[in-house]
């Protein structure tokens, strides 16, 4: 029994995908050339370049956040393991214990975050320069900050990221 037209073009799809990844992750990054490799138009390895790229950037995110995850547990046991004596005032342990609470409220991200005021400072000089109203750059550039980020078209469990999976 054949496939259905749609789902033959997506398989067919996911395997050029991660001929392309394969491509380069051994350093033919022209786009040009992998699409002579490949047979097929440049602007569809483009397309498979962002493709991949997206998904990439997804597993990296899922990895940190990984990392962060056990590096806060190894925090956990670090303080508990010197949070008794530091409760009986023994100053290493004291300093041990701070220090591993600053790492752990870093990696959590608790502390406030530092405030820079080189935007402003930018924007003046921008404005200075090219005669702008320095109330129209700081709004625009809070237009710009405040967009929301594009959604990422794939996740590991579908289409390229499970074919990926067969390559690591």
């Amino acid at each position: 029994m054949t496939m259905p037209y749609a789902e033959s073009e997506k398989h067919a799809t996911i395997v050029r995908q991660a001929k392309v990844a394969q491509l380069r992750l051994a350093g033919v990054t022209s786009q040009t050339r992998i699409a002579e490799i490949l047979l097929v138009n440049q602007s569809t390895i483009s397309d498979d370049f962002k493709a991949i790229d997206a998904f990439w950037r997804e597993r990296a995110q899922q990895d940190i956040a990984a990392a962060k995850g056990l590096d806060v547990e190894r925090c956990e046991r670090l303080i508990a393991a010197c949070w008794g004596e530091a409760m009986k005032g023994h100053i290493p342990s004291v300093k041990m214990v701070i220090e591993v609470m600053g790492r752990r409220a870093k990696l959590l991200g608790l502390d406030a975050p530092v405030t820079v005021n080189f935007v402003q400072d930018e924007a003046r000089r921008l404005a200075a320069e090219f005669g702008l109203n320095i109330s129209e750059i700081m709004a625009e550039a809070q237009r710009i900050v405040t967009m929301p980020a594009p959604a990422l078209a794939l996740s590991p469990s579908s289409g390229i990221g499970a074919a990926m999976s067969e390559f690591e």
